[in-house]
């Protein structure tokens, strides 16, 4: 099947969840369609198949046109980086004319609406919504959009567990003690990711466990946090890592601390690949997250982040874990199926 595939997220390094995503659901399109990619940021992805058009906002561009309608694709998806903004809706309306099918969107983030999106919205509808939990759905059913939900994927063999000797070979490649808990977040260094809690996390676990974030380059790092990460005594990391999945399998413990909708998708996938990776995991109840996985068998909630610390203390003591027989059962080709399909399996 010809799939056009659209994104402004297709522009590497890939260490935001909006922009994994994007890219995983790209490749497990591209493993069983002719997919033509495109994005109108960066410089493109030719090892990748992935082409930069020149295009503005609006997506409005005589080259695009041509583009599409040379392709004449059967299927037409677009994954925007804002998620469903009314802008979004613009641009899905666009592509919807350029290539003479529907446009199913995939917003992975709520939005909140003002006066003008919920008068323009059902007017722009171009296709599906595919969403991953209620907090995205509902306000779009609101406005009369077609919503379907789309089960969390997560790479399980690029996401792994080590074993012990491992585990040990990379803490030293990473100059780390071997035998003092590693306490791990991924993820923005910014204040909606809620990075004060693991400052006192830090603190408060100090002499029992050492906390490391690796922080995301797609939208900057606030350096006053990132400073009071380390002066808690954190291992703080703004760099990209390619081998972001030796940092899991080295570590003992993975936390997400976020409280705010706007500081991750709906289902965090830096989650999914600790999981993956068997780690034990304290989390706020964010998104979807308690529905999809309620606690018990390695997965802590916590509400106030006066409990970090005892759920972290609790999770270290657990064994065994296992929290990767929780995620064993979702890939991003079953998500990608189910897009071409139209509808939930």
């Amino acid at each position: 099947m010809r799939v056009l595939y659209f994104s402004e997220a297709l522009v590497p390094p890939f260490d935001e969840g909006i922009k994994k995503a994007s890219w995983h659901l790209l490749r497990a399109l591209q493993s069983s369609h002719e997919v033509l990619a495109l994005t109108n940021r960066g410089s493109g992805i030719p090892d990748g198949g992935v082409h930069r058009v020149r295009a503005n906002r609006l997506l409005l561009s005589a080259g695009l046109v041509r583009r599409v309608r040379a392709f004449a694709p059967e299927r037409t998806f677009y994954f925007p980086t804002a998620c469903a903004t009314l802008f979004s809706f613009v641009r899905a309306r666009v592509l919807a004319t350029y290539a003479r099918t529907p446009v199913a969107m995939v917003a992975f983030q709520p939005r909140e609406y003002g006066r003008l999106a919920r008068v323009l919205i059902p007017l722009l509808r171009a296709g599906p919504v595919w969403a991953q939990g209620e907090a995205t759905a509902t306000p779009l059913r609101d406005l009369g959009c077609d919503v379907r939900i789309l089960p969390p994927a997560v790479d399980t063999e690029a996401f792994a567990p080590a074993d012990e000797t491992q585990r040990r070979v990379l803490r030293a490649q990473y100059g780390l003690a071997p035998d003092v808990p590693l306490v791990l977040h991924a993820g923005h260094i910014l204040p909606n990711r809620n990075m004060q809690a693991l400052v006192s996390l830090q603190q408060a676990l100090q002499g029992e466990a050492q906390v490391m974030v690796v922080g995301s380059s797609a939208f900057g790092v606030d350096e006053a946090l990132a400073r009071a990460l380390k002066d808690a005594g954190a291992i703080v990391i703004t760099h990209y890592v390619e081998r972001l999945v030796e940092l899991y399998q080295m570590a003992d413990c993975y936390v997400f601390p976020v409280h705010s909708v706007r500081g991750s998708v709906e289902i965090p996938l830096s989650v999914l690949e600790a999981m993956a990776c068997n780690l034990p995991v304290v989390s706020t109840p964010f998104g979807e997250l308690p529905r999809l996985f309620p606690p018990g068998d390695g997965v802590r909630y916590v509400a106030a982040d006066a409990d970090l610390a005892d759920a972290v203390r609790q999770a270290l003591a657990e064994k065994p874990v296992r929290t990767r027989s929780r995620v064993e059962g979702y890939s991003w080709a079953a998500a990608a199926r189910m897009l071409i399909a139209g509808k939930p399996a």
